[in-house]
This record gives structure tokens, C-alpha cells and sequence, in this order.
């Protein structure tokens, strides 16, 4: 997993009692845009994809796959979500709550700094594909 590759044994060991296993079902929605956010979550096993829905127009924007994830902002900013996002088949994932990341920042400051500095890296690899994607469709 991309989010975690740089964490020790020990510091995987010490996150795992803080992430819960969900599955979803192939076509269930995971959050609606708008809904407020609680739990990131780390895609272990299928597809999940982010939707904007605009008037009739329902837009793809990106799809998960095993070893990414979604949701970090709730995390960040514990406002609402900023799209839909749906299981394209069937979903396995690890979430982890606001909750439980409050507490692991309390319990074990090492492994939520370096989930923070892990996001960073995976919001600022979006944010320069965003920004690729619009120079693109100007031009």
C-alpha cells in the first residue's frame, strides 16, 4: 500500500487495532457527495470509483484499486465529502475513523505523523495530476 510503505513492522503492528475491515458489495455506494465525512479508507481487494454528479451528468473522476486510498479528508478536515464514491465490484477495505485517529495521534504520535506525511504525499501527487489534467484541456 502506497499509504503505508514506508511504516516499520512495529509501526504496522501498533496501526492495525485502529483500522476496521469493511466489504462493500459491487454497485454500493460507499459515501455520497455532501454526506459528512468520518473514516479514510485503504482499498485492499477491488475497484472503487469517485462520481461527480453535476444536473444529469454523472462524471468518473478516478478509480481506486488494490493498495491506494480514499477518503483522506475527512481525516484532514472532518468537512463533507466531496464526491460520490461507489464499489465497481466487490470491495474490501481497512477504514480508519476520525475517532480512532484522534486517539491514535494521542496513543501513538510516530505512526499518525507518518500517515500525515504519507498523505501529503498522495493529496500533493493528485494535486500536480489535477493540475496536468487542466493544462491539458486548455490546450
Amino acid at each position: 500500500m502506497s499509504l503505508l510503505r514506508e511504516f516499520t513492522p512495529d509501526q504496522l503492528d501498533r496501526l492495525r487495532p485502529y483500522l476496521e475491515r469493511r466489504e462493500f458489495t459491487a454497485g454500493s455506494t460507499i459515501f455520497h457527495a455532501g454526506a459528512p465525512g468520518s473514516h479514510l479508507f485503504l482499498v485492499t481487494r477491488g475497484r472503487a470509483s469517485v462520481h461527480l454528479v453535476t444536473g444529469d451528468r454523472d462524471i468518473r473522476l478516478v478509480t481506486f484499486t488494490p493498495g491506494t486510498v480514499f477518503g483522506e479528508l475527512a481525516i484532514l478536515d472532518h468537512g463533507l465529502r466531496s464526491a460520490t464514491v461507489t464499489a465497481d465490484d466487490a470491495l474490501t477495505v481497512f477504514a480508519l475513523s476520525q475517532d480512532g485517529f484522534t486517539s491514535l495521534q494521542s496513543s501513538e504520535p510516530d505512526v499518525a505523523i507518518k500517515i500525515l506525511s504519507a498523505l501529503g504525499r498522495e493529496l500533493s501527487s493528485r494535486l500536480r495530476q489535477a493540475n496536468m489534467t487542466i493544462h491539458q484541456l486548455e490546450g
